[in-house]
């Protein structure tokens, strides 16, 4: 079966980035048979192993997970979250953020569109940090990370964080267990925030100032350095210590 963060028009798909798990995994065909199941109106969800699913229970998940975050940072364990998705506009996730951000959970997210959070508000979201990005291809991919004091738990599918896909649609986010895959998209993660020249970065009164090179930083871009980047820079990359 494969499983993708969206995308299957021929057109759109030369210049979409969109990710896909393409697998035998027999836990993995279990969650996604059910799923077909509940789609076609066949039978009542059951619990999934490595799905996550809207409209049950996709927003309630997210928020557990961000919880055990501010959880582990508020325990002095290590932390962080990054998020990559089209837009942000749950309130009750931007809430959870929130009060992860006061515990002192480290949070970037990766948000193209709308966004409805403010980062770097004092009190309120100082440990928050958003970038939009935006080059030669649509950034289309949904990825989540959530640290877990260094044992990585990383979901990836086709729902961003906004009421209707948590309470209007039928969406999916898929775990991805494999440490390689786990860790391409940690890559992409962070190439996505270490790009200086497609990234604006979020103020704190909403508005976007474009990323400038630092000095004594080199010039990357994501779309140039993902055609260039090898297994082992997948291997070493990490997103917090």
């Amino acid at each position: 079966m494969h499983l993708g963060t969206g995308n299957y028009n021929e057109d759109t798909s030369r210049f979409y980035t969109d990710i896909g798990l393409l697998t035998t995994d027999e836990t993995i065909a279990h969650d996604v048979s059910e799923f077909f199941n509940v789609i076609t109106g066949h039978s009542m969800p059951t619990t999934y192993q490595n799905l996550i699913t809207a409209p049950r229970d996709m927003r309630n998940q997210l928020i557990t997970f961000i919880n055990q975050e501010a959880d582990n940072a508020e325990a002095g364990l290590s932390s962080g979250i990054v998020i990559k998705v089209n837009s942000l506009e749950d309130s009750e996730t931007i809430y959870a953020l929130y009060r992860a951000s006061q515990k002192g959970v480290p949070i970037k997210l990766i948000i193209r569109g709308i966004c409805c959070l403010r980062p770097g508000r004092k009190g309120l979201s100082e440990n928050i940090e958003v970038i939009s990005l935006v080059g030669d291809y649509l950034e289309h991919s949904r990825i989540y990370y959530f640290h877990q004091n260094g044992k990585p738990l990383t979901y990836a599918g086709s729902a961003d964080m906004m009421v209707r896909s948590f309470d209007k649609r039928l969406e999916s986010l898929f775990r991805i267990g494999d440490p390689f895959l786990k860790q391409q998209l940690i890559s992409i993660l962070a190439y996505n925030i270490k790009d200086n020249q497609n990234a604006y970065v979020m103020q704190e009164d909403g508005t976007y100032l474009k990323k400038q090179v630092a000095p004594g930083e080199e010039p990357f871009n994501i779309h140039q350095a993902f055609y260039e980047i090898t297994a082992a820079d997948v291997r070493k990359t990490v997103l917090f210590p």
